[in-house]
């Protein structure tokens, strides 16, 4: 899935973004903002991930992150546009600089796009990912699940491998399409945050993406029902505890057969079972109604 920036000057383009502040807000609450720019590409298509850069004598770097929801088309004026939805923002002053992102990246080419709808290469992906992620959590927000790399620094090899595979379930369009087939329950245990934790839990679960990562090419494309599914987070980091990705099938059959064993899921001092100690465990994904 490729990433694509696009950039944003605001002492030319006085237009966008006029309330930033009513615009993060309403972002932070679950209410992304969607938006056409101009872009003289053809190539980002809907589901691509999208980065906003701000430009500019006072700043230079990410602020923004979202989705392509429409590929390039010609307005009525003949611009060339693109449909995004931002779903996160950075405060105006931390944006993730340009130049950190290249340090970070160990970018040595020159990389500095003049227009929007410019392809980032993967290198320079997994940078602004890993210090988007820290940049976020600052502003009070998180964007990484507990079982994904959540500092630079542990951005190794193996690390940097989990990413790839993370950003097709943070993708909030693709995660949207799975949770609208599949419902909001876990496909390993059964698991739902909403019955249990209430209105707090509501809408509340991990997308877990079923290829391997080796299964991946450059031009894949994914299908959020065939390759996507809803999973409680508890049974996401057991399916990628291993150093071969299990199967949603092998991690029931490993809950069905643990949970035959009485007690083995009761908490200590008399507290509330465990998940996968009391709750049932589902055949299969969470039936469609």
């Amino acid at each position: 899935m490729p990433s694509y920036l696009f950039l944003w000057n605001p002492t030319k383009d006085t237009h966008s973004f006029r309330d930033y502040d009513r615009v993060q807000a309403m972002a932070k609450a679950g209410k992304p903002y969607d938006t056409g720019w101009i872009c003289p590409s053809r190539q980002p298509r809907p589901g691509d991930v999208a980065f906003l850069q701000r430009t500019g004598p006072k700043s230079n770097g990410v602020f923004a992150r979202g989705v392509v929801t429409r590929g390039a088309y010609e307005s009525e004026d003949g611009v060339r546009i693109v449909r995004l939805r931002l779903e996160a923002f950075l405060p105006i002053g931390r944006e993730v600089p340009r130049s950190s992102i290249i340090a970070h990246a160990k970018w040595r080419s020159p990389w500095m796009p003049m227009s929007s709808g410019n392809v980032i290469p993967d290198p320079i992906v997994r940078s602004i990912e890993a210090l988007w992620a820290v940049a976020i959590r600052g502003d009070g927000e998180s964007v990484l699940h507990p079982d994904e790399v959540a500092t630079p620094s542990q951005f190794l090899e193996g690390a940097t491998r989990q990413v790839s595979v993370n950003r097709y379930e943070r993708n909030p369009y693709a995660r949207q399409q799975c949770i609208e087939h599949y419902g909001c329950g876990c496909s390993v245990c059964g698991f739902d945050f909403e019955a249990v934790y209430g209105e707090l839990g509501s809408g509340f679960i991990h997308v877990h993406h079923l290829k391997a990562l080796a299964e991946i090419g450059r031009e894949y494309e994914i299908d959020p029902v065939s390759d996507l599914r809803p999973i409680c987070p508890n049974c996401h980091a057991m399916i990628h505890r291993r150093e071969e990705m299990m199967t949603i099938e092998e991690l029931r059959e490993l809950i069905q057969t643990r949970v035959k064993t009485p007690n083995k899921g009761a908490a200590p001092n008399g507290g509330p079972a465990t998940q996968f100690g009391n709750s049932s465990v589902t055949e299969g994904p969470p039936s469609v109604s």
